[in-house]
C-alpha cells in the first residue's frame, strides 16, 4: 500500500510527518491521511513526493511504467498513470466523498462500483435519475468513505460497468489544468453533452455539438467521464 511506503521511506530519512509536510508544501495532516491510506496524493504530490524521498513514483505506487530506450524525454507521451488496484480495493461498494485536483468535482456521497489499472468506476444515485462515471485514478486526492448512507442503493445492476458502457453515450468529460499550458483554455477543459465514441487506454474520440469533426483527447488528460442514467 502507497501509505506504508510513504511512511517507510520517511522514517528511514530520519524525517518526521511535520519534517515532510514542511518539504511539501502541505499540512502534516495530509502525510497522516496518505500513510493511513485514508487519502491518496494526487500527481503533482506524487511527483514532489518522488524527490523528496528519493525514489520513483514507480515505487510509491507499486507499478512499474515502461519506457523504450529509443524516446528521449521530450519525445515521450504524457501516459495516464496506473495506480495500484489493491490500494483501492478498500472503498469499492463503500459510500464515499471523493475529491479531485485541478478544481474539478468529484462527489460529495456515491458508490465506487468498480476499477481498471487506470479508473475508478461510481455511481451517484438520485430520487429519479443516477450520474454513473469514472474518475482517473491520478487525479483523485481524497476518498472518504461515510459513515452512513442517506439511501440504500442496488449495486448489482451497476456489476458491469466498464469503459465500453459509456461508448456511445452522451457525457460529459473533465479535463486537467495541463490543458491550459497548451494554450486551451475555457470551454475546452470541459466538453458537456458529447457522445463518447472511443474509450481505450491511450485516448478518447467524442463527438461534439454543432462540430463536424471528431475531438481526440488523450486519456492522461481525462479527470471524469459523467453520463446520465
Amino acid at each position: 500500500m502507497i501509505g506504508t511506503i510513504i511512511a517507510q521511506k520517511r522514517k528511514n530519512l530520519g524525517m518526521s510527518q511535520e519534517q515532510l509536510a514542511e518539504a511539501l508544501l502541505v499540512s502534516r495532516s495530509a502525510v497522516a491521511k496518505w500513510e493511513s491510506d485514508n487519502g491518496m496524493p494526487d500527481i503533482e504530490n506524487l511527483k514532489a513526493l518522488s524527490k523528496v524521498l528519493g525514489c520513483s513514483i514507480d515505487e510509491l505506487v507499486g507499478n512499474v511504467i515502461e519506457n523504450t530506450a529509443e524516446q528521449s524525454k521530450e519525445d515521450t507521451p504524457v501516459q495516464a498513470i496506473p495506480v495500484a488496484m489493491d490500494k483501492f480495493n478498500k472503498y469499492l461498494l463503500q459510500c464515499c466523498r471523493v475529491e479531485l485536483s485541478d478544481w474539478n468535482d468529484g462527489f460529495s456521497e456515491g458508490y465506487l462500483i468498480g476499477q481498471d489499472e487506470s479508473f475508478l468506476y461510481y455511481v451517484v444515485p438520485e430520487k429519479k435519475r443516477a450520474f454513473i462515471g469514472c474518475l482517473a485514478k491520478q487525479y483523485i486526492t481524497e476518498i472518504e468513505i461515510l459513515p452512513e448512507a442517506k439511501k440504500q442503493v442496488d449495486l448489482s445492476r451497476y456489476e458491469t460497468v466498464s469503459k465500453e458502457y459509456f461508448i456511445g453515450k452522451q457525457v460529459n468529460v473533465s479535463l486537467n489544468e495541463r490543458r491550459f499550458f497548451d494554450g486551451i483554455f475555457g470551454k475546452d477543459r470541459e466538453f458537456r453533452e458529447a457522445e463518447l465514441l472511443v474509450f481505450s487506454e491511450k485516448q478518447a474520440v467524442l463527438q461534439l455539438k454543432n462540430r463536424l469533426m471528431e475531438t481526440n483527447v488523450d486519456i492522461a488528460d481525462v479527470v471524469k467521464i459523467e453520463t446520465e442514467e
